[in-house]
């Protein structure tokens, strides 16, 4: 799915955001992968870059696992979206209904977060509709047409990943190791399982 050869470019020496100095100025989105216990709540901090057109691995979160890794992670994800001021929060509700649903009524309780209009519930399994401009709708699926993006991205090179997370069982290496596994009913692609948290 993503060949090194459009991976390699993409790889730049660079330090995660020291949000405890606070963060630059730009236009954020989060992403929220909710997991189960065992593997924590990953959360990835993307920055478009201004007059360059590429899109910056800009901070990665992981909530470990502990008894409270779901009510932990909201708590980061609530003082995330006051540090960067996001543009958008996507949250994966296939794991995460509930914990989306809790940031909802934060939302509706503390107006002046913004978090009411930045959340966007991603269902990986479903489907969403693009208008196209001869007013037709097209409906694709979530998960094939959101790699199909990252990787179309790789290749027109706007996309930068940290040196950091070019290692055994980080981004990079999930990115090398994910790929089709299997074709559903409907003709909707099967991805790799296992320990893609972050990619996701």
């Amino acid at each position: 799915m993503f060949p090194i050869r459009i991976i390699e470019p993409a790889i730049q020496d660079y330090p995660f955001d020291n949000i405890e100095l606070g963060v630059t100025a730009g236009t954020y989105t989060i992403g929220v992968d909710w997991n189960e216990s065992t593997s924590g709540v990953h959360i990835v901090v993307l920055k478009q870059l201004q007059g360059e057109n590429k899109i910056k691995l800009s901070n990665l979160i992981i909530v470990s696992p502990s008894n409270f890794t779901q009510l932990k992670a909201i708590d980061t994800l609530i003082s995330l979206n006051k540090i960067y001021n996001p543009r958008y929060i996507a949250t994966d509700v296939g794991f995460g209904n509930t914990q989306h649903q809790f940031l909802f009524k934060y939302a509706e309780e503390h107006p002046e977060s913004g978090l009411k209009q930045r959340l966007v519930p991603v269902d990986f399994n479903g489907s969403f509709d693009i208008n196209l401009s001869n007013g037709q709708i097209l409906k694709q699926k979530t998960k094939p047409f959101m790699v199909s993006i990252l990787s179309r991205y790789l290749e027109e090179q706007k996309i930068i990943l940290p040196k950091s997370l070019d290692s055994k069982g980080k981004l990079i290496d999930q990115m090398k190791k994910y790929e089709i596994v299997g074709i559903s009913e409907g003709n909707v692609p099967k991805y790799s399982k296992g320990n893609v948290h972050t990619l996701e």
